[in-house]
């Protein structure tokens, strides 16, 4: 069974609705947006930024306020920090300053360490004038609501948008979307409207492209979310993503479609978006997130037991939510798609990668007393990327397959109706070293007091979880079992020197499992044969360390031998006959 692993540090304030809509986390440090919710104000309050500094020990050594240039300017759902550079930078939802002269809409504000260990803004970015928006959408609440972040480059856009005409350029249409770089050191803007080989632009009406990014030295991906498809009269999320090597971002990218399978129905979701909600970078290889499909197992999804609907999702007959793997280099898809434990959906709404840990977040449900489900408390699971990426295996039904997670972070008190981890307008799952972030959003409006008064508001919050498995790592291992002779104890013992934490070792013998805790002291896991437990003969023996904190294990393999046991020979005393009793002396 996987570890549980619960925060070691809360951050709320419940003087302010919205905590948490932006959140980072870089090294020992921990950044919060904390803005009024502008369901209950519609005028905004001054956004302001909580830095928080951790010690070894995860307690809080130091909290530096940092507080939006003007007043009413309303801070966004992205924070981004990098310590190494002394950056700090958010979106903006709604404010205006003097940028180069001119009163202009705001992007995005970028701060920096002064030489007194200040945050003081370093520059704010203009939101760009070449953009359009249809007449749905009379204001760009979206414009960088996720964020990519490479060296000095970040790539953002707004998935309401469309591009104004401009000299060899096409309007591109309502709700196609917009794609921008920016140089962090100088603030300048670029807009990316990427053409095919035949010079068509890629971004049409309706495709969404600016709410969903990824970046790595070698790579940027961009997903559109609004793209929709026509089958049997319903509208379905049909999303692409667009793949640039770094070097090329303005040449023609790689476009990958959706995926369709048996056993998948993106119908019901309408038009929500979905495959590339998500997306992380790890080398060559892309995980692409698609939180709201349905994957049933039934013969059709009109199954009640096992189709599309939400109590084949509640009793865990139905998964919603899957990770799809891509090779970069190819644009194809490399492994089966994870599927989410069961009984929880929107897995993927929350997504974050360290070394070969992949954060995904997801809620569950819980059943009344009368059976009724409904929807719970969210949590995140960490899988080791080698279980994703594995070759197929028997486990594997329909391209698609199930793995545990190494480790489960979940409240102690978990937050009924909270959404933890969920990237929905803000909040999510980020990770630096051993430490993760995640947002607590809750309930977005009131709800009834149990005790009869007035409605109360859930509110959000953010959580710091430590010892999360950055890296998964397969210690070295050995095993020592001494030869024994028929009939003696024997003793088995997994050596795993570089063991750091407390554990589970397991031994299986003859088919037969056995567990015992790991001794971290002698870095061992040790087990006793009885006597004449087993007959002459080699007995392979494989086992398994399992931290209990970490996700770090270890295999190692050997051989139990029972040799046989000596056979005693008690040597027969002849007898001899006395000199002298029966026979003569000679003299």
């Amino acid at each position: 069974m996987f570890p549980e692993v619960h925060e070691l540090y809360e951050f709320r304030d419940d003087s302010v609705r919205g905590t948490s809509r932006g959140l980072a986390i870089d090294k020992e440090y921990m950044a919060v947006v904390r803005r009024t919710n502008t369901v209950i104000d519609d005028t905004g309050a001054t956004g302001d930024i909580e830095v928080i500094r951790f010690n070894d020990a995860n307690e809080v050594i130091e909290e530096k306020h940092v507080t939006a240039p003007l007043s009413g300017m309303e801070l966004g759902d992205q924070l981004l920090i990098n310590m190494d550079r002394g950056m700090l930078i958010t979106n903006v939802r709604k404010g205006k300053l003097e940028i180069k002269g001119e009163e202009r809409d705001v992007a995005l504000l970028i701060y920096e360490l002064d030489g007194t260990g200040e945050w003081a803004l370093s520059r704010a970015v203009a939101r760009p004038e070449g953009l359009e928006f249809g007449p749905y959408y009379k204001f760009a609440p979206t414009f960088g609501d996720h964020i990519a972040w490479e060296g000095d480059t970040l790539v953002l856009g707004d998935n309401l948008s469309e591009r104004r005409p401009e000299p060899g350029d096409e309007v591109l249409g309502n709700g196609a979307g917009s794609m921008f770089t920016v140089d962090v050191t100088t603030g300048e803007m670029q807009a990316v409207v990427p053409k095919d080989e035949n010079g068509i632009q890629l971004f049409s009406s309706q495709y969404g492209i600016g709410s969903s990014f990824a970046m790595s030295e070698d790579y940027v991906v961009a997903a559109t979310t609004r793209r929709r498809t026509l089958i049997d009269d319903v509208w379905m999320s049909d999303q692409l993503l667009f793949i640039w090597k770094r070097d090329n971002l303005f040449g023609s990218p790689t476009v990958v479609s959706q995926p369709w399978a048996d056993g998948t129905d993106f119908g019901k979701i309408r038009a929500l978006p979905a495959f590339g909600y998500r997306m992380k970078i790890d080398g060559d290889t892309l995980y692409v997130a698609s939180p709201m499909e349905y994957n049933y197992f039934g013969d059709s999804m009109d199954d009640p037991d096992q189709g599309v609907n939400d109590n084949s999702v509640a009793y865990g007959t139905t998964t919603r939510g899957a990770v799809y793997t891509y090779s970069l280099k190819t644009g194809e898809q490399i492994a089966p798609k994870l599927l989410p434990p069961r009984h929880t959906q929107n897995f993927g709404s929350g997504f974050a990668l360290q070394g070969n840990a992949l954060l995904v977040s997801s809620y569950s449900y819980l059943f009344d007393e009368e059976g009724t489900p409904h929807v719970a408390e969210g949590e995140v699971h960490v899988f080791d990327t080698r279980q994703i990426t594995a070759p197929a295996g028997p486990e594997v039904v329909a391209n698609r397959r199930e793995v545990e997670p190494v480790q489960l972070l979940k409240p102690k008190v978990p937050q009924s109706e909270g959404y933890l981890g969920v990237e929905w307008g803000g909040g999510g799952v980020y990770v630096s070293g051993s430490r993760a972030a995640v947002s607590n959003f809750g309930y977005y409006g009131s709800m009834p007091d149990p005790a009869g008064g007035e409605p109360v508001w859930n509110l959000s919050s953010a959580y710091l979880f430590g010892t999360v498995a950055p890296n998964i790592v397969e210690l070295p291992a050995e095993v020592q079992a001494p030869a024994i002779e028929y009939g003696q104890e024997g003793v088995i013992r997994m050596l795993v020197p570089s063991a750091s934490t407390d554990g589970t070792v397991t031994l299986t013998l003859e088919g037969v499992e056995s567990d015992t805790a790991f001794d971290l002291v002698n870095r061992w896991g040790a087990f006793t044969t009885p006597a004449a437990a087993r007959d002459v003969g080699d007995y392979p023996v494989s086992l398994h360390y399992q931290s209990s904190v970490n996700g770090q294990f270890a295999d190692a393999t050997g051989t139990h031998t029972v040799a046989k046991a000596p056979t005693k020979i008690t040597p027969s005393v002849p007898v001899v006959a006395v000199a002298g009793s029966t026979q003569e002396d000679d003299e």
